[in-house]
C-alpha cells in the first residue's frame, strides 16, 4: 500500500517527506525559510535540488512553468474581452419596424413611421447629446434625461417596435433604465423649462418622486427645501427621500406574528412547554426554572431585532447631534464620551475632553448638527420597536429650532407602531412645548418619557 503523504511533492525530496509528515515541520519551515520560496499568488513553492544546485519550482507536486500558465491566463481573459466586445443586438431588436403598422396614439399607420429629414437629424443630435453627458462629470445625468425625455416626446422611436426596443439598441439601456430616464426628464422639464433646475441633479433625487402626482411631488419638493433649509444644507437625494415618506408614509406596521423569527419561536415554546408538562413530577425547581428562561430567551430572539445595547430599547433615532453641559448630570456623559473617543469620525467637533470641577471628563461643545435625512427612519421600520430618541443629543436644547421638533412630533404621531422613549435634561421647554402642541387633548400614549432625564 502506498504510504499516505500530507503533502503532495514530499515524494521527491526526502528530507521534505520527513519533516512535513512529522512532529520537524515546524522546525524546517524556521531553518529553510531562506532557501525555500513560496508564492501565494501561483501556489507554488522553489526548492534548492542538492543534487544539480538549482531551484525547482513545483506546484502540487508537479513541475511547473510560470510563463505558460500566465500565457494561458491572458488568453482566456481576451477570450473574455473579446466576447464582450462582440456583443450585438439580437436580429429582432435590430431590425426596423416597417412591416406592420405599430400605432404610438396618434393614429399614424406604417407610412408614418418613416422618420423625415428632420426628424433623423434631431433623433442624431439627441443621441449625440446622450453619449455627450455620458461623458461630462457635470449635469451628465441632466442631459441624458432630457435625451430620452425628448425623444420619447416627439416619438423619434417609431421605427422600433417600441421605446424600450430602441433605447437597447441604440443606447445599450434596460428597458427600466431608459423608460425611467426619459420620465425623469418630463419631471425636469416641468420643474425647470429652461434647465435651470439645481436641485434635482442625480437619479437618486428624482426617483423617489416619480410615484407621486405633479401636486404631490410639488409639496415633497418644498418639504425637502424647507427640511434642508432648517440644518443649511443643500437638499439631498436622501432628504427628498425622507420627504416623501414623511409626507407619504407607509400604510402601517407589519404583522409581527407573521414573521418567520417569530414563528420558529413560537414553535420552540410549544416544544418546550410540552416537555416540561412530561417532566416527572418529583423533578427539582430549578430545572423547571430553567426550562421557563429557555422560553424567554427563545421569544426574545423572536422579537424585533435589536440594533442597541440598552436594556429599555430596541434601537436608537438621531435626527439631530450635539449638546451641551447644563447640569452636574451632564458630568459623566456616556454620549459626550463616545462622540470624542469612538464616534469621532461619525460626530466630528461635538464633544472633546474638558475640565470640570478640576474633573478631566468629556464635554459636548455646544454645537448642534441637524439631520433630516434621518427623521424618516422610523416610519421605513415597519417592524414594532422601542425608540431611544436622540440617544446622542436633546430633542430641547436651546439651539434646536422648534419646526423641527414638530418634525420630530409629526413623524413619532404618524409612526403609531413604535414606543418613542424621549428624554431631556431641559424639562421646561419639553413642557412649553408638548403644552402647547397638545392642548385640550392628551398625547399620544406611544410617546413616552416626556420626563426629566
Amino acid at each position: 500500500m502506498r504510504e499516505r503523504q500530507t503533502w503532495s511533492g514530499a515524494s521527491e525530496h526526502p528530507d521534505l517527506k520527513h519533516y512535513f509528515n512529522n512532529a520537524g515541520r515546524d522546525e524546517f519551515n524556521i531553518r529553510n525559510r531562506q532557501t525555500q520560496k513560496f508564492n501565494m499568488q501561483d501556489n507554488t513553492l522553489t526548492v534548492p535540488d542538492k543534487t544539480t544546485g538549482r531551484e525547482n519550482q513545483k506546484r502540487n507536486g508537479k513541475p511547473h512553468n510560470p510563463t505558460r500558465t500566465k500565457a494561458k491566463k491572458v488568453r482566456k481573459k481576451s477570450d473574455r474581452s473579446q466576447k464582450r466586445s462582440d456583443w450585438k443586438p439580437s436580429v429582432k431588436e435590430q431590425q426596423p419596424n416597417n412591416s406592420e403598422p405599430h400605432h404610438h396614439g396618434n393614429g399614424a399607420g406604417a407610412q408614418s413611421n418613416k422618420l423625415t429629414e428632420a426628424e433623423k437629424a434631431a433623433q442624431a443630435e439627441y443621441l449625440e447629446r446622450y453619449r455627450r453627458g455620458s461623458q461630462q462629470a457635470t449635469e451628465s445625468f441632466q442631459i441624458r434625461a432630457e435625451a430620452c425625455f425628448r425623444i420619447q416626446e416627439e416619438k423619434l422611436y417609431r421605427e422600433y417596435p417600441t421605446q424600450a426596443v430602441f433605447f437597447k439598441a441604440k443606447l445599450g439601456l434596460a428597458r427600466s433604465t431608459g423608460l425611467r430616464l426619459a420620465d425623469m426628464g418630463r419631471l425636469l422639464n416641468r420643474l425647470s423649462p429652461t434647465g435651470d433646475n439645481r436641485l434635482l441633479t442625480t437619479d437618486a433625487h428624482c426617483r423617489p418622486l416619480l410615484k407621486l402626482s405633479e401636486a404631490d411631488q410639488n409639496a415633497a419638493i418644498e418639504y425637502a427645501k424647507g427640511l434642508a433649509g432648517m440644518a443649511g444644507v443643500i437638499a439631498s437625494a436622501a432628504i427628498i427621500e425622507a420627504a416623501v415618506t414623511i409626507l407619504y408614509p407607509p400604510e402601517g406596521p407589519k404583522d409581527e406574528a407573521q414573521a418567520p423569527s417569530r414563528k420558529l419561536a413560537e414553535k420552540f415554546k410549544q416544544i418546550v412547554e410540552k416537555t416540561e408538562a412530561d417532566l416527572p413530577k418529583n423533578v427539582g425547581e430549578q430545572v423547571v426554572k430553567l426550562f421557563h428562561k429557555m422560553v424567554k430567551q427563545a421569544l426574545v430572539l423572536g422579537g424585533p431585532t435589536r440594533t442597541t445595547g440598552i436594556d429599555w430599547a430596541d434601537s436608537t433615532w438621531n435626527p439631530l447631534a450635539g449638546c451641551g453641559h447644563c447640569s452636574r448630570g451632564c458630568d459623566e456623559c456616556f454620549a459626550a464620551k463616545d462622540a470624542a473617543t469612538r464616534l469621532a469620525d461619525v460626530y466630528p467637533g461635538l464633544a472633546k475632553k474638558a475640565k470640570i470641577d478640576g474633573n478631566e471628563t468629556y464635554a459636548f461643545t455646544g454645537k448642534i448638527v441637524l439631520l433630516p435625512e434621518r427623521l424618516a427612519n422610523p416610519l421605513r421600520d415597519r417592524v414594532p420597536k422601542r425608540y431611544f430618541v436622540n440617544s446622542m443629543s436633546d430633542l430641547f436644547h436651546p439651539k434646536v429650532p422648534d419646526v423641527f421638533i414638530e418634525a420630530v412630533f409629526d413623524v413619532m404621531e404618524k409612526a403609531y407602531w413604535h414606543v418613542f422613549q424621549v428624554l431631556t435634561k431641559r424639562p421646561e421647554r419639553m413642557a412649553a412645548f408638548s403644552q402647547k402642541r397638545y392642548k385640550g387633548k392628551q398625547p399620544p400614549k406611544k410617546i413616552s418619557g416626556l420626563e426629566h432625564r
